[in-house]
């Protein structure tokens, strides 16, 4: 299933994104970044919150599934999540994955789906519901990579790097709306 969806989705993006000039491109997976990110991000949230409203989640179920919050500091998290995640998971995660994986296969759509449920399952230590709400992100992360590596390394890291941040930072607008 996730297979098909990758094909399908990198068939479509890929030749509609190599018709445009560059900052439509930007603009298109930014777009798509934000609309991924914002619904799912939230759907995520509006079951989890009703699921709890019905008593069946412990204070360890809820530890388990999102991290200890005892640190938290919205500066901190910004700072986190806007500009040293992004730079350092696309370059200790994300570029490797992407070297060793292509290593053993040439095919775009398996790239694509085995580098977004590696990079997903890095953010286990964030907490279950972190690995659920980093697979849409991690999907388009992947496609970005993969479609601007055709041109450099160089483009393929910042811009991966660029749509990250942008992903990132709307994740951090809907943690500081729900504290």
């Amino acid at each position: 299933m996730a297979r098909l969806l990758a094909t399908i989705l990198m068939e479509l993006l890929f030749k509609k994104l190599d018709k445009l000039p560059n900052h439509k491109v930007i603009l298109t997976l930014v777009l798509i970044v934000l609309v991924v990110d914002i619904f799912y991000v939230l759907f995520i949230v509006l079951i989890f919150t009703f699921i709890k409203s019905l008593g069946y989640i412990s204070d360890d179920l809820i530890l388990l599934l999102f991290g200890d919050d005892e640190l938290f500091s919205p500066f901190s998290e910004f700072i986190s999540l806007v500009f040293i995640a992004p730079l350092f998971e696309t370059l200790i995660f994300q570029m490797p994955l992407y070297w060793f994986i292509s290593r053993f296969t040439k095919n775009l759509n398996n790239l694509v789906v085995i580098i977004t449920l590696v990079f997903s399952a890095i953010h286990v230590f964030n907490g279950l519901i972190a690995v659920l709400g980093t697979l849409p992100g991690s999907f388009i992360l992947s496609i970005t990579y993969i479609y601007y590596r055709r041109a450099s390394l160089s483009k393929a890291y910042w811009y991966t790097v660029l749509m990250h941040a942008i992903g990132n930072f709307y994740t951090w607008l809907i943690i500081i709306w729900m504290i």
